[in-house]
């Protein structure tokens, strides 16, 4: 063989190559199996990791804002990207169940409002709003309109 047939073996080499690395990245992904999905969700809200509001937001997004669901899904949770991207695109294909209704929080009992008053008159302002916020599951905005009706004397 001589030379040209040496370039001419090694460009076949080289298509062969690259047709059978194309193929193979272009092999379908395999379908996503909405009953471990489910599970990993149930494990995540079992866990804590994925608080209902959290995933009423991700719902929200998933339909028009992807990309930004699968990054607030996976910041929450810490789940990996194939799975952040599964679980999202099914919540947009309604494959999973829905997210189950937040738990109304409690009121603050007597023995809050008296330990949060006990904090404020230490100056410890920012404990007291992660007692209420504890105690009673409101939002960050919501506890701080507490410690402040409490501070003010309004409750």
């Amino acid at each position: 063989m001589g030379p040209g047939g040496v370039w001419i073996a090694a460009g076949v080499l080289v298509v062969a190559v690259v047709t059978l690395g194309v193929r193979s990245f272009l092999k379908p992904a395999p379908p996503r199996d909405p009953a471990a999905l489910e599970g990993l969700l149930q494990q995540l809200r079992a866990s804590g990791a994925l608080p209902a509001d959290t995933e009423v937001k991700v719902r929200a997004m998933a339909g028009t804002k992807k990309v930004e669901a699968i990054k607030v899904f996976r910041t929450q949770t810490r789940v990996g990207l194939k799975e952040a991207l599964d679980v999202v695109e099914a919540m947009v294909a309604g494959e999973l169940s829905p997210t189950p209704g937040p738990a109304e929080p409690a009121a603050p009992t007597k023995s809050t409002d008296d330990e949060v008053r006990e904090l404020l008159a230490r100056g410890e302002k920012v404990r007291a709003i992660a007692l209420v916020r504890e105690r009673t599951g409101v939002s960050l905005p919501e506890a701080i309109e507490l410690v402040q009706a409490i501070e003010s004397g309004a409750l």
